[in-house]
């Protein structure tokens, strides 16, 4: 794990190897190399900078000062009555939730590049379906959509039927062996997944279980 210090901004566009779709209508065709990397992290608005730090209770399992206030504000918007009351708790607690962002290497099937993806919880857990399905997600290639549907339709994970599938290309193998090289946690600045969909262990806790809408 890389060091870090708390409220220290970071930043991890490196020579456009992470990938990631902004804006709607933006999507991806790759295959998928192996399991992925996560970090959370929190952003908090002081005046008008933002201060950027990693989660200790995601990252090293340890107590955090946002996520505790997020809790409380969660767990006394809860009790009340009035829903204008309670939606304004809410929203004031959504400023301590702490962002949980995926890293997957992958191989570009438009330029036959090694990448990083970065992604969301909700594209995780379409792989994790895929996996649970008994599908074998590394035999095929996935299209990513950004739709912006709705918070919980944010993205689009198609997996492509087998026909139009083409097999790697030597190049494309050889990027495999470039990303397989690369130190990746400390490239994500983040914590590598036990969930590796198969090739070695199968599950893990998720690290972020807020509320789920």
């Amino acid at each position: 794990m890389p060091n870090f210090n708390m409220g220290e901004t970071l930043d991890i566009d490196k020579g456009g190897l992470f990938i990631n779709l902004k804006s709607k209508g933006d999507k991806i065709k790759f295959r998928l190399i192996k399991g992925g990397y996560y970090d959370g992290k929190h952003f908090i608005k002081d005046g008008d900078n933002w201060i950027i730090s990693y989660c200790p209770r995601i990252m090293n399992k340890l107590p955090c000062d946002y996520c505790e206030k997020y809790f409380n504000i969660i767990a006394e918007a809860k009790l009340l009555q009035d829903k204008n009351e309670k939606e304004n708790l809410m929203k004031q607690a959504r400023n301590y939730k702490p962002k949980v962002t995926f890293y997957y290497p992958i191989i570009d099937r438009g330029d036959g590049k090694g990448k990083i993806l970065k992604t969301t919880m909700s594209v995780r857990l379409d792989f994790e379906t895929e996996f649970k399905d008994g599908i074998d997600i590394y035999e095929y290639d996935y299209v990513l959509t950004r739709t912006e549907e709705s918070p919980a339709k944010y993205y689009k994970l198609t997996r492509l039927d087998s026909k139009q599938c083409t097999d790697l290309t030597d190049d494309e193998v050889k990027e495999i062996g470039k990303i397989g090289s690369m130190d990746l946690v400390a490239l994500c600045g983040g914590k590598e997944s036990s969930e590796t969909f198969g090739k070695e262990e199968t599950a893990e806790e998720m690290p972020w279980e807020g509320d789920k809408k």
